[in-house]
């Protein structure tokens, strides 16, 4: 989250001064903002991020289900040809033996 900072404050890192702007992570800033060292900045871009990243998200997450449908089918279809090779195989078996 970025930070635009109140009051100086200084680290092992890094040294900030009264409207510096820095990048903190998530419960750092929280913690600044709460001791009342430092406010949030609104970033233009964050709401078309989000909605860019829900976005990828769903698509990523219709993809492996279609991904999944289709491979189901596929076993399905499987399936059904083992069944009928199966059937056909017994079938004539049945056939060889009724004829003798």
């Amino acid at each position: 989250m970025k930070l635009k900072m109140l009051t100086g404050l200084g680290g092992p890192d890094f040294t900030l001064v009264r409207n510096d702007e820095r990048e903190f992570e998530e419960t750092e800033a929280q913690r600044l903002i709460a001791a009342g060292y430092a406010v949030a900045i609104e970033d233009p871009d964050a709401e078309a991020k989000k909605a860019a990243e829900a976005k990828k998200a769903a698509e990523a997450a219709e993809a492996k289900k279609a991904a999944d449908a289709a491979e189901a089918k596929k076993a399905d279809e499987a399936k059904k040809a083992a069944d009928a090779a199966k059937a056909k195989k017994a079938d004539d078996a049945k056939k060889a033996s009724g004829s003798k």
